[in-house]
């Protein structure tokens, strides 16, 4: 089981990026409170910012965003969460519902496997994808519905 501080600001983290408007450099800073720096992305479509926060319950953020004039890329945030903090499905089902409706299972991905549970809210989708049998949380992705490019450079 994940230290119950370590739930909550993953809950608390969650909670304010479905209630952000649209997914920023400056808003997923702040909510995640990491520093994000442009890497090179091999996709021209999409720049990417990545930051390794000092605490919290993730060791990386990962924000992808279409660039000027791509507007049929779909903004993400990819959170990694750390090592240490061992989420277990079990200790986030009390904020998320985890149904069956979206679900899927990938038996090749080593070491067992993962399953994958979207959750939609509002114009937001959570992706919690978790290793097979033992249920713990390898990435937690957020997608928001498409907007202009050009709102984002």
């Amino acid at each position: 089981m994940a230290i119950p501080p370590q739930i909550e600001r993953l809950h608390r983290i969650a909670s304010e990026l479905v209630s952000t408007p649209k997914l920023t450099p400056e808003s997923v800073s702040a909510t995640c409170a990491v520093e994000l720096r442009e890497i090179d992305c091999t996709t021209p479509q999409v720049r990417e910012l990545q930051g390794c926060p000092i605490d919290g319950p993730f060791s990386i953020v990962s924000l992808r965003l279409p660039r000027t004039g791509h507007d049929a890329a779909t903004p993400s945030l990819i959170l990694t969460p750390r090592a240490g903090a061992r989420f277990y499905q079990s200790d986030l089902e009390g904020d998320f519902t985890f149904g069956r409706d979206l679900i899927r299972i990938d038996p090749r991905i080593k070491p067992e496997g993962t399953i994958t549970f979207q959750e939609q809210r509002g114009t937001t989708t959570l992706v919690f994808e978790f290793t097979g049998r033992s249920r713990l949380l390898r990435k937690l992705t957020v997608r928001q519905d498409r907007w202009s490019a050009s709102e984002v450079s």
